[in-house]
């Protein structure tokens, strides 16, 4: 596998207002759209009044709720770029429909992707070394493929990581991070720093932690 070139795909952030909004105005759900869209990174907008707004594009997925935030990278260019678009994506809300309510992170997932260096299928490299041919089968008709689920806890979060084929060719990395709440209520302003320092521990989990792992899982 050509670890050194893996890639991270895809970055999903959610996280959740404090305290919850309890209504939107048509009117803020249009002024927000203007604010987080100054740069032309959204292509479509529905505005849910009450309920909160949707903008998407083919890199980028913004979904506001009165609980929170949700927001996916497809297309991503750096770490560096991913914080400063999330952190200005959250402070625009703050400062357009949510003024004094402050953000915490439900949850992180990171996809990763690492390609096969040589002419090895990967879907059969990870299934030999996870399923024996002395392992009975026949209670799950049809099998075809296999994966490793993991899952820990740390000082700081809980983690879910998978490890599977990406078609024959490559390998997908993947985890879903949850941070332990901090003891004191979140404040708006350190909020962002915080949750810029998590996405970059879950990107480091996959890039490293998880990439370490699986180079000597499929040796």
């Amino acid at each position: 596998m050509l670890y050194e070139s893996y890639a991270i795909r895809r970055v999903a952030v959610e996280v959740n207002l404090w305290p919850e909004i309890e209504t939107f105005e048509a009117k803020a759900l249009s002024e927000l759209f203007g604010a987080l869209n100054s740069d032309g990174m959204f292509s479509s907008c529905e505005l849910r009044p009450e309920t909160g707004a949707r903008f998407e594009s083919d890199s980028w997925t913004y979904d506001l709720s009165p609980s929170g935030v949700f927001v996916r990278c497809t297309k991503l260019t750096s770490l560096p770029d991913l914080k400063l678009r999330v952190h200005s994506l959250l402070d625009g809300t703050r400062k357009c429909v949510a003024p004094d309510h402050a953000f915490y992170t439900d949850e992180i997932r990171v996809f990763a992707h690492v390609p096969e260096s040589g002419k090895r299928n990967v879907e059969t490299l990870v299934y030999k070394k996870l399923v024996s041919a002395r392992t009975d089968s026949s209670d799950l008709p049809g099998l075809e493929g296999a994966g490793l689920s993991l899952t820990g806890t740390s000082e700081i979060f809980h983690w879910h990581a998978d490890i599977e084929p990406y078609g024959s060719d490559a390998l997908k990395l993947s985890a879903m991070l949850t941070f332990r709440p901090s003891p004191e209520p979140p404040r708006p302003g350190p909020d962002l720093d915080v949750i810029d320092g998590q996405i970059g521990v879950a990107c480091s989990f996959v890039s490293e932690d998880l990439r370490t792992f699986s180079s000597k899982f499929l040796v």
